[in-house]
């Protein structure tokens, strides 16, 4: 929601005093954090780096891969660095070979795996 009616302080000041005079309502970073991130920030905002994400070498393929490890292992649920570890096995798995890795996890643990039924 924008406007007046927003839970956003910037976006309420935008909606109705204007932001020329808008501060936030919380403590910018200490300078000597400020100082410390910033040769990272600059080092991840140069051209080169920036014009390789246009042509496609970005983080999506990591972003899939971690958000599969996550729906796997949730993290409310995941208590152990055992679940997460087997989680991003389970994952890295399932995102190079698809579905079909885990009939290979049920084979290897010796469940038997066969067609359902036919319907009678």
């Amino acid at each position: 929601m924008s406007g007046e009616n927003s839970w956003c302080s910037y976006q309420k000041a935008l909606a109705t005093t204007g932001v020329e005079n808008f501060k936030h309502d919380y403590t910018p970073l200490p300078l000597d954090v400020i100082e410390a991130i910033k040769p990272i920030y600059e080092d991840l905002s140069k051209d080169e780096l920036l014009e390789r994400c246009l042509v496609g070498f970005n983080q999506n393929v990591n972003e899939s891969l971690n958000q599969l490890i996550w729906r796997i292992a949730l993290k409310k649920l995941s208590g152990s660095r055992q679940i997460v570890e087997f989680a991003s096995y389970v994952a890295a798995c399932t995102f190079n070979e698809g579905a079909g890795a885990f009939l290979t996890f049920l084979s290897d643990m010796n469940v038997s795996v066969s067609p359902p039924p036919p319907n009678v």
